[in-house]
């Protein structure tokens, strides 16, 4: 096999597209091109997204444990102003090696949904990934981390092959939407601590259109046994996703937590200031409208309690001043509060924020 830097992706396109049904098994095999490439959302073992390629109902798709960093600090977090490594994970599903998997490496700044205006390409790559199997991929570009706004940024992967021919990427960027996209959003704050950082809520559909902002808390318990020898970056990921109930360690390992509902409880989260600004016009894929948008994959009841409302025009973004007052919670209990941005009952981005225990830093290597 030529290596794929020194095989253009023409060449490529026009190499792969011949492998297209299973000659091994053409009538019971799933998939319909040579390669199926995804980055996982949660813990879960393979894909299991829906067979649009979206999320199930009331799912956390925003912090993916196939994304991951070094150098992090105790607590799982990129440290300011160091030139951080990033990884992803790609997996391949299908019967035939990958060639020519173009993966990228994004941030943004913090927000609810992604858009491609606000992008921001740390670096690219092209790899090989085995079938049945994955591929780790190292951005070949370090990210400097910035924290813009006093958040930490959120980092979006996404990759895509001529392999897979029109089941490929459809949806850049979004995660809800598309196996492709891996996105890890998360600020992992220590109790004891307040907290205040600017969101941004854009709107990324091509008509004027009217969002509700939601919070939704939950207590989990955990044993600290249980997260021996694990980081914590894969504990904030564990804990990050634990309302989906794959509930596993790396190693194969049921992870046993105790999930606590406590939206109703006044921890004085809140929307201190909104201010609205202009997107850049972005060149590229025409975003859609509401109703033209695939969205009934990921409808729901609304989540959580309402904190917010905004009306955006096309094009238009707000900028939520947040603020999260100190938080004392129990040792072996983590706090999370989940920010989504939903328009008719449909989650469209989200953002989590995991308050730890006290000493929780202590217990992670």
């Amino acid at each position: 096999m030529r290596n794929p830097k020194e095989t253009s992706v023409s060449t490529l396109a026009s190499t792969v597209r011949t492998q297209t049904e299973n000659p091994d098994n053409p009538d019971q095999s799933p998939f319909t091109f040579a390669n199926y490439l995804y980055v996982r959302y949660d813990n879960s073992v393979g894909d299991d997204r829906l067979p649009d390629g979206s999320v199930p109902p009331r799912t956390t798709f925003w912090y993916s444990p196939d994304i991951t960093f070094s150098p992090a600090d105790l607590g799982g977090s990129p440290v300011l102003g160091t030139a951080v490594t990033l990884e992803a994970r790609i997996h391949n599903d299908g019967f035939a090696d990958a060639i020519g998997v173009f993966v990228e490496f994004n941030w943004f700044d913090p927000s609810l949904a992604i858009v491609e205006a606000n992008k921001h390409t740390i670096g690219t790559k092209i790899v090989s990934v085995p079938h049945d199997g994955y591929k780790p991929v190292t951005c070949p570009t370090p990210w400097f981390p910035t924290f813009a706004n006093g958040g930490h940024e959120c980092l979006v992967v996404q990759c895509s092959c001529p392999g897979e021919g029109t089941n490929g990427l459809k949806h850049p960027y979004n995660a809800g939407l598309d196996r492709h996209v891996g996105q890890r959003n998360v600020n992992l704050s220590p109790a004891g601590t307040l907290l205040k950082f600017a969101l941004k809520v854009p709107n990324p559909f091509s008509d004027p259109t009217s969002f509700s902002i939601h919070l939704t808390s939950t207590v989990v318990g955990v044993d600290f046994r249980e997260l021996e020898g694990l980081s914590a970056q894969t504990v904030s990921a564990l804990i990050g996703n634990s309302a989906t109930g794959h509930l596993a360690t790396p190693d194969g390992r049921p992870l046993k937590l105790t999930t606590f509902d406590v939206t109703a409880r006044d921890f004085d989260l809140r929307i201190a200031n909104i201010t609205k600004m202009r997107m850049k016009e972005h060149r590229g894929r025409a975003q859609r409208s509401v109703e033209g948008r695939q969205m009934a994959a990921t409808a729901t009841q609304p989540r959580g309690r309402t904190i917010g409302e905004l009306h955006l025009d096309r094009n238009e973004m707000a900028e939520l001043q947040m603020v999260i007052p100190a938080q004392d919670i129990e040792d072996k209990q983590f706090l999370v509060h989940q920010i989504t941005q939903m328009v008719k009952g449909t989650v469209v981005g989200g953002y989590t924020i995991i308050v730890s225990p006290k000493g929780f830093s202590r217990h992670q290597p």
